[in-house]
């Protein structure tokens, strides 16, 4: 039966492109609509079941593993034949002298009997290493070849188990059980394939926030340092303040919480702004206490947090950005701000987390309801 390559007239290494081009030029001279002949039918569907198979990245991979399979073992039977035919030869050209008959092909070996024992007992660990000594002295002995798939397929490596029990069922085809473990393990790891792909494409949609909030804090520290304009008519306590660091505060603050809310580090607003057991929400109490001192708000939410096991993910992800933050700012302000550090250090994080906290639920508000869990 010739091979999908062999049926789009390709080479094994074909790109995708030629993949395409070779169909559509034998889509047009087999299909049904403009050639009548009697085979027209059965080769533009053998046709049609390449290119789908072949056109596909996950499926052309499984088809050319199954393909150099069954190239390999063909070429391990034909290596066979001729060292039988050449034994063959040469025995007929020696003498005739006695000799012990050969054992039966299908009789097991004690090693055979001692790894289906290991199997039936579950000792896998024995039964793969067992079964890797056998395959050094006997290539095609199927029983070890299905343990080695059967431990691989313990462990999770659905692709390594598919291509054991492939050479499992090809030295043994009266096993019915070991296609179909063949064939189920290829579909295992299909969806591996699948699962594998998807969480790689959430996380690199995840990863764009923080690399914005990696551009946004540097870029307002660095506008802290090169601007020296200092607040006019400041209070005591923000002496030494300026314009772009109030700024920086407020800017670096609220990407914080659009940058955690939109990269799904931090819960819905809703659940953490209130229930029906509590009359005032700890995220209202932390803001009003972060409006007298950020400092207070982190020491009530650890104590509180402490004491009745109330520490969150998402409280604690906005106290520690805002940490962050007023002490990223007030290091670059005592470069350029001489003696502003330590103001900074005390009331700056009060801002920061107040506008973290309007970016939470600005972030919140268009962020896509998510989908319901299973029940």
């Amino acid at each position: 039966m010739p091979s999908h390559y062999e049926v789009l007239k390709v080479r094994v290494k074909a790109t995708e492109g030629e993949i395409r081009a070779a169909y559509l030029a034998l889509a047009k001279q087999l299909h049904p609509d403009v050639n009548s002949g009697p085979d027209a039918a059965s080769e533009f569907l053998a046709v049609k079941e390449a290119y789908e198979t072949l056109s596909d990245p996950d499926r052309r991979r499984n088809y050319d593993a199954v393909l150099e399979y069954s190239a390999r073992i063909a070429r391990q039977q034909e290596e066979a034949a001729a060292r039988a035919a050449q034994a063959e030869f040469f025995r007929t050209q020696a003498p005739p002298r006695e000799k012990t008959p050969p054992p039966e092909p299908d009789s097991p070996t004690p090693r055979t009997d001692t790894l289906r024992r290991m199997m039936k007992q579950g000792r896998w660990k024995d039964a793969e290493a067992l079964a890797r000594e056998i395959l050094r002295t006997d290539s095609r002995n199927p029983w070890a070849w299905a343990a080695l798939g059967e431990a691989a397929r313990i462990q999770g490596q659905a692709g390594e188990a598919a291509r054991h029990f492939a050479f499992a069922a090809q030295y043994d085809p009266g096993r019915v059980d070991w296609v179909r473990l063949h064939r189920e393990c290829l579909e295992m790891a299909d969806e591996a394939e699948a699962r594998r792909r998807e969480v790689t494409e959430e996380a690199r949609g995840r990863s764009v926030p923080w690399l914005a909030l990696g551009f946004i804090w540097p870029a307002l520290a660095a506008w802290v340092v090169l601007d020296r304009n200092r607040l006019e008519g400041a209070p005591f306590f923000l002496d030494g303040w300026s314009i772009p660091l109030v700024s920086a505060l407020i800017i670096g603050g609220f990407a914080a919480g659009v940058v955690l809310s939109t990269a799904d580090a931090i819960d819905r607003f809703a659940s953490q702004s209130g229930s029906g057991l509590s009359r005032v929400s700890p995220t209202t109490v932390l803001a009003g206490a972060a409006v007298i001192s950020f400092w207070l708000a982190c020491g009530l939410y650890l104590l509180v947090g402490v004491t009745q096991s109330a520490l969150n993910r998402s409280h604690t992800f906005l106290l520690g950005s805002s940490a962050a933050l007023t002490g990223l700012l007030a290091l670059a302000a005592a470069l350029s701000l001489p003696g502003s550090s330590l103001s900074i250090l005390i009331w700056g994080g009060g801002p920061a987390f107040l506008a973290s906290l309007a970016g939470w639920v600005a972030a919140d508000a268009l962020r896509a309801p998510r989908p319901p869990g299973p029940s």
